[in-house]
C-alpha cells in the first residue's frame, strides 16, 4: 500500500489493512513526526491525540526518492505539497497513469487557466519544490489522476 503523503485523509486507515506494508518517503515520515506548527492538524499532531497514522507505524516501509515497487509500478517523489509527497506511476495496457497525490488535487490544478499552466493546491510546504514537481510530472508523458477530484470516476476506466 502506498501513502502519497501522511496527511490524515491519506493515512488514517492504514491500520485497517493488517497484512499490508505501507510505503512512504522517509522525508515524509520525518516531517510527519514533527511538522511545522501550521501543518500539525493535517498530520493529526494535536495535544492529547496520537496521530492515526501511528496505529500502523510498525508496518511503514520508508523509501528515498523514485523507487520501483514492481514491474510497471514506480513511486515518483513529488515534494512540495509536503516534503515527502509522492505519486504512483503505473504503466498499464491502456497507457501510463500517474496517481498524483495532492501534488495535483483537482483536474483544474493540472490544466490551469489563462494565467497559469498549472495551479498548485492551497496547502504546501514548499512552493518552489511544488512547481519543480509539476515540471517533473510533465516529463513523465502520462495521464495525470488527481487525488481529490470526483470527476476521476466520470472520466473513464483506467486499464
Amino acid at each position: 500500500m502506498v501513502n502519497t503523503h501522511m496527511h490524515w485523509d491519506h493515512s488514517s486507515n492504514n491500520h485497517l489493512f493488517p497484512n499490508a506494508r505501507v510505503v512512504v518517503q522517509q522525508r515524509e515520515l520525518d516531517f510527519a513526526r514533527n511538522p511545522v506548527t501550521w501543518h500539525r492538524m493535517l498530520f493529526d499532531v494535536v495535544p492529547g491525540l496520537r496521530p492515526a497514522w501511528q496505529r500502523a507505524e510498525e508496518r511503514l516501509s520508508p523509501v528515498d526518492g523514485d523507487t520501483e515497487l514492481a514491474p510497471g509500478v514506480t513511486l515518483v517523489a513529488l515534494p512540495g505539497h509536503t516534503p515527502g509527497s509522492q505519486g504512483v506511476l503505473v504503466e498499464a495496457a491502456g497507457g501510463r497513469y500517474l496517481i498524483a497525490g495532492d501534488c495535483v488535487y483537482l483536474y483544474d490544478n493540472w490544466h490551469g487557466d489563462d494565467d497559469a499552466e498549472h495551479i498548485p493546491p492551497g496547502y504546501y510546504t514548499d512552493l518552489v519544490a511544488h512547481e519543480q514537481s509539476l515540471r517533473k510530472i510533465e516529463s513523465l508523458a502520462c495521464e495525470v489522476i488527481p487525488s481529490h477530484d470526483s470527476r476521476v470516476v466520470e472520466r473513464k476506466i483506467f486499464k
